[in-house]
């Protein structure tokens, strides 16, 4: 993959490996994996923290550099049970990852994660997701 990005001309800093929620069957296996992805300079991100298998100890064994935290996590905050959200920050910082919330769909929501000085922001309030194909029209 990486002689294939290089021959691309793209740089290899600017992809980004989803680690999903899903149970591995192997978790060394798949810290292995993703130190070797994080050696040969690929990022790393755990999808939706706080649900299933995307665990502190996940996110311990793998550092990633973005924890996207799941948006129920979200909902929890937003009616007045804010530990969930915030102990997924402290993880996050404790493997100096950035925090993606994701589930963002109302300005209320937006003000309340900007407030907390989130990294990235992902969802329906900030724009629908779009096929590859129109973003390509606009070059």
């Amino acid at each position: 993959m990486l002689r294939r990005l290089k021959a691309l001309g793209l740089d290899v800093h600017k992809v980004i490996f989803e680690v999903v929620e899903h149970q591995s069957d192997n978790d060394k296996t798949l810290a292995l994996a993703a130190a070797k992805s994080l050696s040969s300079g690929f990022q790393i991100a755990i999808d939706d923290f706080g649900v299933n298998a995307s665990r502190e100890d996940r996110v311990k064994a793998i550092r990633p550099n973005i924890l996207k935290v799941d948006r129920s996590l979200l909902e929890f905050y937003m009616d007045g049970d804010e530990k969930w959200l915030l102990h997924s920050i402290d993880v996050a910082k404790n493997v100096n990852a950035k925090v993606l919330v994701e589930g963002i769909e109302t300005e209320e929501q937006f003000e309340a994660m900007f407030d907390l000085n989130i990294d990235y922001f992902q969802g329906f309030h900030l724009g629908e997701p779009k096929h590859m194909s129109e973003y390509c029209k606009r070059k």
